[in-house]
């Protein structure tokens, strides 16, 4: 089990680690008009992209060496910043299973929290990520739900009950083309986007898409 731990611990690194460059740092212009998140399901994929990135922190548990620690359970909470302002208040969980599963919980607060500089997000999100022992892929599930207020150049809503699939690589990324495998719903208001296990992919950089 250790030597198994010395090897998976590089890949979770790999996996979680903040990609540090290519956010735009410009303050919010948003100017509250109203206007809906646009770009349908890929629209709404990108929003919980967005989302999602205070889980992939570098004081993050996995940036912190607990896995390799191989600690039962270890929680933690810490502050992420928002690449362009704002926070994320996050409470996590990691857990090393017997069979060597890695499992992270994070209970995500927005306060703020803005990643494209345009537009802010604000609630909350449980984010839970598992690295499977047996997989050997580097891919990671990662399922989020909870419901989060966008305000700025966008102004809508983002309810998520969804589980990705996505990349080791990927995950990280805030700039370029994302493709992962989403199954379950991600509601906004122009309604419930029902993924059925299908591929997806996004431009990680730039502003929300709005609709038309």
């Amino acid at each position: 089990m250790k030597t198994f731990r010395k090897l998976l611990f590089p890949l979770v690194l790999s996996v979680m680690a903040s990609a540090c460059g290519g956010s735009d740092k410009d303050d919010d212009t948003g100017d509250g008009s109203g206007a809906k998140l646009g770009g349908g399901k890929q629209g709404a994929a990108k929003a919980l992209h967005q989302a999602n990135r205070p889980v992939r922190g570098e004081s993050s548990g996995f940036g912190q060496g607990l896995v390799a620690m191989a600690l039962p359970d270890v929680s933690s909470e810490r502050t992420e910043p928002g690449a362009a302002g704002g926070k994320a208040l996050v409470k996590e969980t990691v857990n090393v299973a017997a069979t060597g599963d890695i499992r992270v919980e994070s209970v995500i607060q927005y306060v703020d929290y803005s990643e494209d500089g345009k537009n802010r997000f604000n609630g909350t999100m449980t984010d839970t990520v598992v690295v499977s022992a047996s997989s050997g892929t580097g891919e990671v599930l990662l399922t989020s739900k909870g419901r989060v207020q966008i305000t700025g150049e966008v102004t809508d809503f983002l309810d998520a009950n969804a589980t990705l699939k996505v990349g080791g690589a990927e995950i990280s990324a805030t700039t370029g083309e994302v493709s992962m495998n989403i199954r379950g719903t991600l509601t906004t208001s122009s309604g419930v986007h029902t993924y059925a296990d299908e591929a997806i992919s996004i431009v990680a950089d730039g502003t929300l898409p709005v609709a038309p």
